[in-house]
């Protein structure tokens, strides 16, 4: 029930570096911003996911926080449709293609 909304919602994938990115974590719960698969790497390094309309907060609590925030990934619906609008061709194969998949079955 929660990957679709996920996905519905979109992901951005993060990694944070700095002295203490578990205050960065704490920060994140105190501001009321959802995180998700938080992963320590090592003393300085962790990942998590939230979602992207809430990003421009959260680089400014990792500022607070003395930490920097990279992305690494993004997914989710948004991001899928760009790329897919991004390859004109692709999309209209699969327009194209969606008529004629009931005429295999009359076909057979």
């Amino acid at each position: 029930m929660i990957a679709p909304l996920r996905y519905l919602f979109g992901c951005r994938r993060l990694r944070v570096t700095g002295a203490a990115p578990e205050d960065f974590l704490n920060a994140l719960s105190r501001a009321d911003r959802r995180f998700w698969e938080p992963q320590m790497l090592d003393g300085m390094t962790c990942t998590l996911c939230v979602t992207p309309r809430h990003y421009e907060q959260i680089e400014r609590l990792a500022e607070r926080s003395y930490c920097e925030v990279e992305t690494v990934g993004l997914s989710g619906l948004a991001h899928d449709a760009r790329r897919l609008l991004r390859r004109p061709a692709l999309l209209i194969g699969l327009l194209v293609r969606r008529p004629f998949m009931g005429l295999n079955h009359f076909m057979e």
